[in-house]
């Protein structure tokens, strides 16, 4: 329990954060966790509880009282407490002999344990020797990008660096990093950063029962960085048993890449990439890195990755995305002919632009071929899936992916969503209870509810569950494009005719999406201006058909000719 306050306190230093950013909000989720779990075991019988919460991107720690048998805890944790001073003495005891009898012979010994059958690594958040008030995305970008090198050897499985992020040193216990990350061996580490120098240690520990298999220390000056954390992700590869290849070494084609290039890389590599904001810092650390040094083919291929995710998640113009994803990704592999990351978006281009499902395939597979742990190519390889009509494969390849990235709530959402395409309603409602356990607050967790209760055709049940979202304009379509077909399927026509005017105000929305439209005027019977509007949807090339075939929502229409005919261009691409 000591510990748990610890990390408590110092999460809350300072008072209630009112915009509080992703590392802190997934570092508290995990807080969160843990103090549910001691509560439910053996902090039982505490005499007061410690509950957080995470209001509107705040945090909040409230202390309350629980009742107690006062004598029977009096009894039971006393002698408890005399028991762990008498094994502080005991230890204390020993330590004193190893000392005296060979201790640095014995370290030695646990260091070079033998790191055993090593099936996923997880390099979590290094720690910076600097005083926190120059705390920066300096240190985090060197964990990523030694997460990124050893993505690419296909002997293990490398845990996203989203992922391990929230195991921050408070919260680093070793069984829930087996359990919740299913990492066999972690990398730790501290580095101080230093005005012309980086120096520090970092080390590996099996998560079986915490031995030491490998350590070393860091020391590169600020001018050779990329060459020091190629050396560090060399060592730790070489210790098991595995080499990196050459497109994985930042430092092989870095053009001679300056301080400046190499930190606005390493910046641009801390972030999570995936909200606009993060991908506009992101995109704009790329942009000074690949100025500053215009031959650093690792920024160019990070640089290409932002653009796929932008074209991706619409945040641009389709056209304009998808030429400069087109552009950069070029430009990157005439450095590197071997990006993964390039060969990445080349494959995004393809599919969001023509849907050229064929090419967007090659290069998706060459991607992952080169980077066998990246779960954005598998998403997407997953998409082109579900648009072919192969929902099961489609769920294949997303749970390698979340096996990679167990900690991302949009994969979670994709993952939830391919469940349910595939029929397997129970899996997409149990998963989205484990996402809710993390985050309650979470929305869009209850869009994957609705959609498992059309698919298992309990339509009664989607109503009430997205009673709140629909009234909230930024939920608004995505919570009518389910809540109202439901309710028509149910008998009530009401609610679709009510969402369809809501959606058409100016001041709700703009311009509604075609797809969502069709789908609740399909359920109401207006099958004329449904068709029309999937037709021009396939013209404009939406993303929301890309799902069209295996959404329940549509299901009542499969065997209709028309439907079939729009599922089919979908299918073929181009």
């Amino acid at each position: 329990m000591s510990r748990l306050l610890e990390s408590c306190v110092e999460a809350h230093a300072g008072g209630t954060q009112p915009a509080l950013d992703a590392d802190g909000r997934g570092e508290l989720k995990r807080l969160r966790r843990k103090l549910e779990d001691y509560y439910e075991a053996e902090g039982a019988g505490d005499p007061a509880r410690v509950e957080l919460t995470m209001p509107e991107g705040s945090v909040r720690f409230d202390v309350t009282a629980q009742p107690i048998d006062v004598a029977a805890w009096v009894a039971t944790a006393v002698p408890a407490a005399a028991r762990a001073e008498s094994r502080r003495w005991a230890i204390a005891a020993v330590l004193a002999v190893v000392a005296a009898g060979g201790a640095f012979w014995l370290y030695n010994r646990q260091a070079m344990a033998d790191p055993g059958d090593v099936r996923t690594i997880a390099v979590l958040p290094i720690d910076d020797g600097r005083p926190i008030q120059l705390h920066d995305k300096f240190v985090p970008g060197i964990t990523a990008a030694i997460t990124a090198e050893l993505a690419h050897v296909p002997r293990w499985k490398t845990i996203e660096y989203a992922s391990a992020q929230p195991y921050s040193y408070n919260l680093r216990e070793l069984a829930s990093l087996r359990r919740e990350l299913g990492a066999d061996i972690v990398v730790e580490g501290r580095l101080t950063p230093g005005e012309t120098k980086v120096e520090g240690e970092l080390w590996m520990r099996r998560t079986s029962d915490g031995r030491q298999v490998w350590r070393s220390a860091f020391s590169a000056p600020r001018d050779e960085l990329l060459a020091g954390i190629d050396k560090a992700a060399q060592g730790i590869a070489e210790r098991l048993g595995a080499g990196l290849p050459g497109q994985a070494l930042l430092s092989v084609k870095s053009g001679k890449a300056n301080r400046e290039a190499v930190e606005e890389y390493l910046n641009a590599r801390a972030v999570y990439q995936e909200t606009p904001q993060e991908l506009q810092t992101a995109l704009r650390a790329l942009e000074a890195a690949t100025a500053a040094a215009p031959q650093f083919a690792a920024a160019q291929g990070a640089l290409a990755g932002v653009w796929a995710r932008i074209t991706q998640r619409e945040y641009r113009p389709a056209a304009e995305a998808v030429a400069k994803t087109r552009e950069i990704a070029a430009a990157a592999l005439a450095l590197e002919p071997n990006s993964a990351e390039a060969h990445l978006a080349l494959g995004v281009a393809a599919m969001f632009d023509k849907w050229d499902w064929a090419v967007a395939r090659k290069e998706l597979d060459r991607a992952l071929e080169l980077r066998p742990s990246y779960p954005y190519a598998l998403a997407r390889l997953a998409q082109i899936d579900q648009a072919e009509g192969d929902s099961k494969a489609a769920v294949g390849r997303l749970e390698r992916a979340h096996e990679l990235n167990p900690s991302h709530q949009a994969l979670d959402i994709e993952l939830g969503f391919a469940y349910v395409f595939n029929g397997q309603h129970e899996k997409a409602l149990e998963l989205m209870s484990k996402v809710e356990r993390l985050d309650p607050e979470f929305k869009a967790i209850r869009l994957v509810r609705a959609m498992a209760y059309v698919g298992k055709k309990e339509f009664g049940r989607v109503g009430s569950h997205l009673e709140t979202m629909v009234r909230q304009r930024a939920w608004m379509p995505s919570s009518f494009a389910i809540a109202a077909p439901a309710a028509a399927f149910a008998g009530d026509k009401s609610v679709a005719e009510r969402a369809l005017s809501e959606m058409r105000k100016k001041e709700n929305l703009a311009k509604p999406d075609p797809v969502v439209l069709a789908g609740i005027l399909l359920a109401v019977g207006q099958d004329k201006e449904a068709f029309e509007l999937l037709n021009q949807a396939v013209t404009a090339r939406n993303t929301l058909l890309l799902t069209l075939g295996v959404n329940p929502i549509f299901e009542r229409y499969r065997g209709d000719a028309r439907f079939r005919e729009i599922v089919r261009k979908v299918r073929a691409g181009g």
